[in-house]
């Protein structure tokens, strides 16, 4: 994840430092109250303390309260952005970051919210554009979903929804751990002190009063995920180990079928080089509810997992394939794919078993579990490797990962 950097405002100092906590007391019994459409209203900008719930990240540069009424949508004030950014080619935008639990550690349940939506003025005399996301907690870290880019038209108020997908979301996402919620900006590194570039009023969370959809996976008999069904484009994520997220991998639904083993679609997984070999480690790891789906301890007797991966680089690497089992422990295997050809990977789950055996027990006593039933967690690891530049990185196409009958 980016490095969040918190900055102190200076006008800060003009004014007593109050904590979130207390404003969200005041908000339990006024503003946050849900309006007729089951919105509530978590920031408004009025007060000074709603700022002490704000950060940015990457060097974000100035919010402070603006009592302007051309730039006020509704009450008396509005958040006046400058963003900036470092300002180099390959600086990472910046970020301001909106926490509802900071408001009310209730707000991070985001399990029967619809949609956060806030009004956004746009300053410049050009149209720019931002993008929204949420972060949510997961079984390994804080994730983000995916990010979605909206058009702001110059001089002129935008209203910004992004919708939660809760049925998707599901999949990989806690949605009872909402940690939180950025708008990035465009990188300029031009620190503008008097200059607001944007406005921000009415930030709001909607509630839904039914129950809203959850992860509904299906699987035909022997699937574990093909990507040819619209739910496994959220079926996977990044994670991994050391200083890795400079050269986390970009997962994407490929929808080309040449890059398919078997129907029309498969997980493209893009390996950004690093600067020293196996320095960090870099997964992309499956939704932990799909492997409880898919039941491996259904198959771990005459069944191997077996899946196509195709190497689009010119060089090939060490990709270790990990099951994770709890307490008993990883099942690891190294594969390698040949550059520009699809290579079948197979692993006998009867040599999970075998590998990762239970504790002996006395006679008389339960037998435990095998280490297919405790199976958790797949994924799929490589060590960073070095390069100088895009013409580095590496491409690989992940297609039909199924169970099939031994010989």
């Amino acid at each position: 994840m980016k490095k969040l950097l918190i900055f102190a405002l200076c006008l800060v100092l003009l004014c007593p430092l109050a904590g979130c906590a207390e404003r969200g007391d005041e908000t339990e019994n006024n503003a946050s109250a849900l309006d007729e459409n089951g919105n509530l209203l978590l920031h408004d900008f009025e007060s000074w303390d709603e700022l002490n719930c704000l950060t940015g990240g990457e060097y974000f540069g100035k919010y402070v309260l603006n009592d302007d009424p051309a730039y006020v949508r509704t009450g008396a004030k509005s958040l006046a952005l400058t963003p900036t950014g470092y300002g180099l080619a390959t600086s990472a935008d910046p970020y301001l970051v909106v926490q509802p639990s900071k408001v009310n550690e209730a707000y991070k349940d985001f399990s029967s919210v619809k949609k956060v939506q806030f009004d956004i003025f746009n300053a410049n005399e050009e149209n720019k554009e931002i993008e929204v996301s949420f972060f949510y907690g997961t079984a390994t870290a804080a994730l983000e979903t995916p990010r979605l880019k909206y058009t702001l038209a110059a001089g002129k108020w935008t209203k910004i929804i992004y919708n939660n997908d809760t049925e998707n979301f599901d999949l990989v996402y806690n949605l009872k751990d909402l940690r939180e919620i950025r708008i990035y900006f465009e990188n300029v590194a031009v620190m503008e002190e008097e200059a607001k570039h944007y406005y921000l009023d009415n930030f709001e969370i909607a509630y839904s009063e039914e129950a809203l959809p959850t992860a509904n996976i299906a699987l035909e008999e022997n699937e574990f995920c093909t990507f040819e069904k619209e739910y496994q484009e959220f079926i996977t994520y990044t994670s991994g180990y050391g200083p890795y997220t400079d050269y986390e991998a970009v997962l994407s639904l490929n929808k080309d079928p040449i890059y398919a083993s078997e129907g029309s679609r498969s997980l493209k997984v893009y390996c950004p080089h690093g600067v020293t070999q196996d320095n960090s480690w870099i997964m992309f790891r499956f939704s932990d509810k799909l492997v409880k789906a898919a039941d491996f301890a259904k198959y771990q007797e005459g069944y191997s997992f077996v899946f196509d991966v195709y190497n689009d680089s010119s060089v090939s690497m060490r990709i270790e394939l990990d099951f994770f089992a709890g307490d008993r422990g990883t099942y690891a295997m190294n594969f390698y794919a040949e550059p520009g050809k699809w290579t079948e990977v197979r692993v006998a789950l009867s040599d999970i078993n075998a590998k990762l055996p239970p504790p002996k027990v006395e006679e008389g006593e339960e037998q435990p579990p095998t280490a297919c039933e405790l199976i958790e967690g797949i994924a799929c690891i490589w060590g960073e490797f070095p390069g100088d530049s895009t013409a580095d990185d590496r491409v690989y196409y992940y297609d039909n990962f199924r169970f099939e009958a031994n010989a």
